[in-house]
């Protein structure tokens, strides 16, 4: 497989791109920049100008956000096929997040000029666009409003999901997760410390929904973790 096809069929893991006839993608794959960065090097910066729509080819990276005591806060990690930045490319606005590569890393970066281009001449693409946009939106919102008025354990639970929805698709043939995910990191999410979280991870597990793991958090019910957050 040559370099070509290879960003041809990364385009083509992200949905709104999907659709795209094949001479737009060709388009899309002539426009592209690849960047190859290596590990704990930044994409973008938060504050930063935008390039453009990123995807992700090879490789992990990190979205975070910097406190105002200099501590970082991951906000996601994600893998080939997802994108981030849409909405700076559309707006130009600075960028929402810091990204940050977790291992040596290869991104796709569409302009936003071809971007655009795109978006005016297929209506499809940028119904596509926008629906990809609106779930981003709904899938915040539910954060937010579960945070606010679920208890503790529904709103551990209601995290897990909430990285497992902006991973993608993880599960394997059995429906288990595996989410590299330090709990340092599900603490800052909530906002509470990690040995509270310790003891709700204790908790959820002793149920059977979760799995605690020495690098991470194995899901094993997520229609039980569904189940706390719909309480």
């Amino acid at each position: 497989m040559g370099p070509r096809q290879d960003v041809f069929d990364t385009l083509k893991l992200v949905p709104p791109l999907a659709g795209l006839s094949p001479d737009w993608m060709e388009r899309l794959v002539a426009a592209a920049r690849l960047l190859r960065i290596r590990a704990g090097e930044l994409v973008v910066e938060h504050g930063g100008a935008h390039p453009g729509m990123v995807i992700l080819h090879e490789g992990e990276l990190e979205l975070s956000i910097t406190g105002h005591t200099g501590r970082r806060h991951v906000l996601a990690r994600i893998s080939r096929g997802q994108t981030f930045g849409i909405v700076a490319a559309l707006d130009t606005q600075p960028a929402l997040y810091t990204s940050r590569a977790c291992e040596a890393s290869t991104v796709l970066i569409i302009p936003r000029e071809t971007l655009l281009e795109a978006v005016r001449a297929n209506g499809d693409f940028a119904l596509d666009l926008l629906l990809d946009l609106a779930g981003r939106t709904r899938l915040l919102y539910r954060f937010v409003g579960a945070q606010a008025t679920l208890p503790p354990l529904g709103r551990v639970a209601n995290v897990l999901l909430t990285v497992m929805a902006l991973r993608g698709p993880l599960a394997d043939e059995d429906g288990v997760v595996d989410l590299r995910f330090s709990q340092t990191d599900i603490a800052d999410m909530l906002g509470i410390t990690r040995q509270s979280l310790g003891t709700q991870l204790k908790a959820l597990q002793a149920t059977g929904a979760i799995s605690l793991q020495y690098r991470g958090i194995r899901v094993l019910d997520v229609p039980a973790l569904m189940a706390l957050v719909a309480r």
